[in-house]
């Protein structure tokens, strides 16, 4: 995990606030910028296919994690770039990470889903103008 975020960061104390999401069973508290461009009142639908996807997974590894999402993306017809976020800010409480799947698989599947799940709830309650 330290060599995934090395680059990332420029000191220790900031690696250690940065990487937290790796160890915690919940996240304190979604980036407020980042909740008003990627949590979205449709994000809810696109986090819920993703989980389910994420669900039917027997072994959780980075590239059937990605696999899950390249199939949303041929599906949906969306880009990387309006997928990717909104899943990074589920599962990490940022938008800021390694590569999307490596992240998931290092955060674990029980969490990762946990964490999914909870963003679906948070966009549902909060998000229904959007």
């Amino acid at each position: 995990m330290a060599n995934l975020q090395k680059d990332r960061f420029k000191t220790i104390n900031e690696l250690t606030e940065k990487s937290e999401y790796f160890f915690l069973d919940e996240l304190p508290a979604y980036d407020e910028k980042a909740v008003k461009k990627h949590f979205k009142s449709a994000t809810a639908d696109l986090l819920t296919e993703i989980c389910t996807g994420f669900q039917q997974l027997n072994d959780w590894k980075a590239e059937n994690i990605q696999s899950v999402i390249d199939q949303y993306i041929e599906s949906s017809g969306l880009k990387l770039g309006k997928v990717a976020p909104p899943i990074r800010l589920a599962a990490t409480g940022s938008t800021n990470s390694p590569s999307i799947d490596i992240t998931l698989e290092l955060i674990g599947q029980p969490l990762v889903i946990k964490r999914l799940q909870a963003a679906i709830e948070f966009i549902k309650q909060n998000m229904s103008d959007q």
